[in-house]
Order: C-alpha cells, then sequence, then structure tokens
C-alpha cells in the first residue's frame, strides 16, 4: 500500500475542500488517479464535494454549521425531557397495561399460579391418574 507524506495529504485535501478544481485535473495535478483521490477523501474523513456550499463566506458557513449544531442540541435535549418526565410535546404519554413489566410481581405470579392450577383442574379427569396426582412412576427400563 502507498504512503502519502503529511505534507501531501495537506495538500489534496485542501485542493479537494477548498477549490472548484475538477477532480480529475486535481489527480492529475497530484500525480495519482481520481479513485486514489476518491479513496484518500473518504479514508481522512473529508468534506465531501457535493455537500458544500458553494460562495459562501467561511464565517457564514461556521454561522450555518453553529445553527444547525443548536438545533441538534435541542432536540437532544427535549428528547431526554421527554424520556425522563414522562411526557411527550402532546401530552403525558398513554399509561397501557402493554408493558413487558407487570405493576406488582406477586400478584402477578398469585394469578399465573391460580390460571395454571385451573387450567390443569379443567383438563384432569380423576379417572386417568386413579385419583393420584402426583409423578408416575418411573420404569426400571428408564
Amino acid at each position: 500500500m502507498v504512503r502519502y507524506t503529511e505534507a501531501f495529504i495537506a495538500t489534496a485535501r485542501h485542493g479537494y475542500e477548498n477549490t472548484d478544481q475538477p477532480m480529475r485535473e486535481l489527480a492529475r495535478e497530484l500525480g495519482i488517479g481520481i479513485t486514489t483521490l476518491s479513496t484518500l477523501a473518504e479514508t481522512h474523513g473529508w468534506a465531501k464535494r457535493s455537500q458544500r456550499q458553494r460562495g459562501v463566506p467561511p464565517a457564514m458557513q461556521l454561522l450555518a454549521e453553529a445553527q444547525a449544531l443548536a438545533t441538534l442540541i435541542q432536540a437532544i435535549r427535549t428528547l431526554k425531557g421527554m424520556r425522563g418526565s414522562g411526557r411527550t410535546d402532546t401530552g403525558p404519554i398513554e399509561d397501557d397495561d402493554d408493558d413487558d413489566m407487570p405493576r406488582d410481581i406477586d400478584e402477578f405470579r398469585r394469578d399465573l399460579a391460580r390460571r395454571i392450577d385451573a387450567f390443569v383442574a379443567s383438563r384432569s379427569d380423576a379417572a386417568d391418574a386413579d385419583g393420584d396426582s402426583g409423578p408416575a412412576p418411573v420404569d426400571a427400563a428408564g
């Protein structure tokens, strides 16, 4: 794999990010192929040419980026607030009984035990086990 000097990378980055020079021309000037230039840009995380604003003074571009960042921070704060307060912008979060965890685990266990007992009682016939509700004996053969 070819390694480039920091000076070469800095020159390539400047040409890629800060000029409107076509990529083919820039790559030829740097003595590399256009694919190599694209790979360098992706590998080093250079700002994509397709997403930059042309003809905007740097101060205005920084202002736009700061405003976008402020919007993201506000959105994150809003989401954190919604998680902690149990509210959304439209009102309180509905308290449905669709929760994974029961509110009272002991009551849940008692209710489950009652349901199991009722199910077993509805399915068992005294004649099936000759009145014996214990486990069946195990044969010597296994």
